[in-house]
């Protein structure tokens, strides 16, 4: 009974990371050469390895996914943003 509940989880898992994987390529279309600013980093995700980063741009409804390295060269200031806001420090006193 155990053994097919983790089949199910594993199961779930790779359709899951599938489904990113599918909604990535999907949205390969936009990116800095299409002509749209970029607004903000809405989040990032590393998929078999390449990591991405969840973009936001103006004019734009839907966020699409573009490879960190582009976005490194191309808008670096939001990049450091991102990770500014998603960094915490402990205090240590």
């Amino acid at each position: 009974m155990c053994n097919t509940r983790i089949e199910k989880k594993k199961k779930k898992e790779k359709h899951t990371k599938q489904n990113i994987a599918n909604k990535i390529s999907e949205n390969v279309n936009i990116d800095f050469d299409s002509g749209y600013e970029p607004k903000e980093i809405l989040g990032v995700t590393d998929v078999g390895g390449t990591k991405r980063f969840l973009l936001k741009w103006h004019g734009l409804e839907e966020a699409t996914f573009v490879l960190a390295e582009k976005a490194h060269k191309a808008c670096p200031d939001l990049v450091i943003n991102f990770y500014e806001s998603i960094l915490k420090f402990e205090d240590t006193k």
